[in-house]
């Protein structure tokens, strides 16, 4: 029954500076060629991406929204498929179809 007050049911506890910053927004929204362009350069550098889709989910469907985040700590990359759907074709869905990438998917 000696649990150290320091210990965290997943782990220990985050340090303080590990907190995020309220006031700094934890996601970027990606709705421009130019900022899709960027967003998906710094993807594809990546071996590993957590992936979390929105919209109709249907094969002939249409998405939505498409969250992916890099690492634990870094600011998710929400593309807005709506508001500019070439995104899909400037990189994203291949990075999506890429076996050279694991993605973890939430839904």
């Amino acid at each position: 029954e000696g649990s150290s007050s320091s210990s965290h049911p997943r782990g220990p506890a985050p340090n303080q500076s590990e907190q995020p910053d309220k006031t700094d927004p934890q996601w970027v929204l990606i709705d421009t060629h130019k900022a899709a362009k960027a967003a998906l350069a710094s993807l594809r550098k990546s071996k590993v991406v957590a992936v979390d889709i929105e919209g109709d989910l249907r094969a002939e469907g249409k998405l939505s929204l498409v969250q992916v985040c890099r690492e634990r700590g870094e600011k998710v990359l929400v593309f807005d498929l709506l508001k500019c759907p070439a995104i899909m074709k400037m990189g994203l869905g291949q990075l999506l179809e890429s076996t050279k990438q694991l993605k973890i998917m939430h839904d």
